[in-house]
């Protein structure tokens, strides 16, 4: 009887552990890259440095870019690659108030063939 109790706790765990992975595989379709590129935020007048970058989305340590939901342009400005415009959302504020995911709703076909080659650099 301990055998069984023990694989089926020993399952369970497991399937806990599934699901929770499946979980994070459904947020990020796309890995993100840990690097610093600089990120313009016109309407805010400033500029930040981008904790991680993926062709679908950024991260920043500050919580103060907005509310969730708003949208606005960026300028990505990667080294030696030229400006790449994108239009972003929040998505994401870090639950201790630090930290501003945003996934880039639109950019131009020419920018975005940019950003694959800065972040192919990476891979």
């Amino acid at each position: 009887m301990d055998g069984s109790l023990s694989t089926l706790f020993r399952e369970k765990d497991d399937s806990i552990k599934m699901d929770s992975e499946d979980r994070s595989l459904e947020k990020r379709r796309i890995p993100r890259i840990p690097m610093g590129v600089t990120i313009l935020i016109p309407h805010l007048q400033r500029k930040l440095l981008c904790h991680n970058l993926s062709s679908e989305g950024c991260f920043f340590k500050t919580a103060d870019l907005g509310q969730l939901g708003e949208t606005f342009t960026l300028f990505l400005d990667p080294p030696e690659i030229g400006i790449i415009i994108v239009d972003g959302r929040i998505t994401h504020k870090g639950l201790d108030g630090k930290g501003t995911g945003i996934i880039f709703n639109s950019i131009e076909p020419q920018d975005k063939l940019k950003l694959s080659f800065f972040l192919e650099l990476f891979r």
